[in-house]
């Protein structure tokens, strides 16, 4: 009871918003996103380059840290080599878990809640987002009359990355119960994006979204899609996304359920 009624307040706290923002007033849509690798010998040739970059930078970093004597930069550096995973064994999909997550957007004509939950069981707090300004708050999912981060714009990748967009109307699939139409989105590879040393370092190249969108449903956040003005035109229910920067494996979200 506690819980329900720390909700209703939480709803009114944060306002009225638009009763346009989805087609219906209320439900939720379920999205799982996982990684395939779809070319093992390819893939591996990418992490094998990636991994000694990884290792040349980390190890760099510890040799010029100004702040450590020669004996704990020893220390360190013995400790990297004997316990620090390797940069494959942290991103093969197959071997981390992290990279399964189950998405759920459950809305209503005022507010939309972002649930996130690993495979590994790990699980995010919870973003609530407000459908009138479409800024956010965070909601801790062990406490949920906590707040915090009030107020904030959500986090969009820069529209100016987008390179091409490609509908192709006549390409069409249904997806649970929605007809949708192909769309190939082309961006200036956004891996790393937030990273500079990484940016300069590596060959970043572009990053390929290949979607299945609805103009039915019109939600502000989609779980792979960060670009405001593709999510201004449709949403998508199905994605698979690919890269110049590490070929060989893919990351797809599909839709699971909505109700």
């Amino acid at each position: 009871m506690r819980i329900l009624i720390c909700n209703l307040l939480l709803l009114n706290s944060i306002g009225c918003f638009s009763q346009n923002s989805v087609s219906t007033s209320s439900g939720s849509i379920t999205f799982i996103t996982k990684e395939h690798i779809v070319d093992q010998e390819l893939y591996d040739q990418e992490i094998k380059l990636m991994d000694h970059l990884m290792d040349s930078i980390l190890r760099l970093e510890i040799l010029k840290d100004p702040f450590l004597s020669e004996s704990e930069r020893k220390q360190r550096l013995e400790l990297f080599d004997s316990s620090f995973p390797s940069f494959s064994e942290a991103v093969d999909p197959q071997r981390n878990e992290a990279f399964k997550v189950q998405t759920k957007l459950i809305y209503t004509d005022t507010v939309l809640r972002v649930e996130k939950i690993r495979a590994d069981k790990w699980q995010e707090d919870h973003m609530l987002i407000n459908l009138k300004d479409s800024t956010y708050s965070m909601q801790s999912w062990r406490t949920p009359d906590v707040l915090y981060k009030r107020g904030l714009e959500i986090p969009y990748r820069n529209d100016s990355d987008i390179l091409s967009l490609e509908e192709h109307r006549n390409d069409t699939k249904i997806l649970n119960g929605f007809k949708c139409f192909k769309v190939i989105l082309t961006v200036k590879n956004d891996q790393f994006q937030d990273d500079e040393m990484l940016k300069g370092l590596l060959k970043m190249g572009n990053t390929y979204y290949e979607m299945y969108v609805t103009t039915k449903i019109s939600l502000p956040y989609h779980p792979q899609i960060k670009y405001k003005s593709i999510l201004k035109k449709y949403f998508p229910l199905e994605v698979i996304q690919y890269s110049d920067l590490f070929k060989g494996n893919r990351k797809i979200t599909v839709l699971q359920s909505n109700e």
